[in-house]
C-alpha cells in the first residue's frame, strides 16, 4: 500500500492501537483544531478524480464556480449521472469514497474509513496528475496532510520511528 511502516520497528502496543483505529473506523479525538479540519475536510467530500473530471469536461475549480462545494458536487452529480453511473458499471468510481452518494449531500460521516479514501484521492490526484499546489488544490492538500500528520504525530510508533 501506499502507506507502509515496518512492523519489526513496532511494539506489540502500537499495533494493538493500528488495528484498533482500522477496526473501530473512528478517528480518535486529539484536539478542538484536530476535530475541526478533519470536519471541514469531509464537507469537502467526495473528492473527484481529477483524470475523470477533465474527461468529462467538468472545470475544477470549485470555487469558481460561485456555488458551496455541496452544491457544485449536486450539480455534478446531476449532470454527470449517467457518465458516473457507466464509470461505477465497471467496476470504477470516480470519487472517493466509493459510497459518497449514498449519503446524503454534505453528510459523508466522519470516521477513519471515509477520511482515509479521501485523503487517498488526493493523494492519487496528486500523483497521477490533475492536481497540483495551487490556490484551488491547496485546501485539499493540506487538509490531508494536517489530518494524517495530526493522526500520527500524536503515537509513540511515529516517535519511535523518527529517532
Amino acid at each position: 500500500g501506499w502507506f507502509y511502516i515496518s512492523t519489526e520497528k513496532l511494539q506489540p502496543k502500537q499495533i494493538s492501537f493500528m488495528v484498533a483505529v482500522l477496526i473501530k473506523g473512528r478517528l480518535p479525538l486529539f484536539d478542538e483544531e484536530f476535530n475541526r479540519m478533519t470536519q471541514e475536510f469531509i464537507k469537502l467530500g467526495p473528492i473527484f478524480k481529477a483524470t475523470w473530471l477533465n474527461r468529462e469536461y467538468i472545470t475544477p475549480p470549485w470555487r469558481k464556480s460561485g456555488k458551496s462545494r455541496t452544491a457544485w458536487v449536486k450539480k455534478v452529480h446531476k449532470e454527470k449521472k449517467d457518465a458516473i453511473e457507466k464509470t461505477r458499471k465497471r467496476n470504477q468510481y470516480p470519487f472517493n469514497p466509493e459510497c459518497a452518494f449514498t449519503h446524503d449531500y454534505g453528510k459523508i460521516p466522519c470516521d477513519w474509513h471515509h477520511t482515509i479514501w479521501m485523503i487517498y484521492q488526493v493523494r492519487c490526484n496528486l500523483f497521477h496528475g490533475g492536481k497540483g499546489y495551487n490556490s484551488h488544490d491547496r485546501e485539499f492538500i493540506e487538509k490531508s496532510y494536517k489530518i494524517l500528520w495530526g493522526m500520527l504525530k500524536k503515537e509513540e510508533f511515529v516517535k519511535d520511528i523518527l529517532d
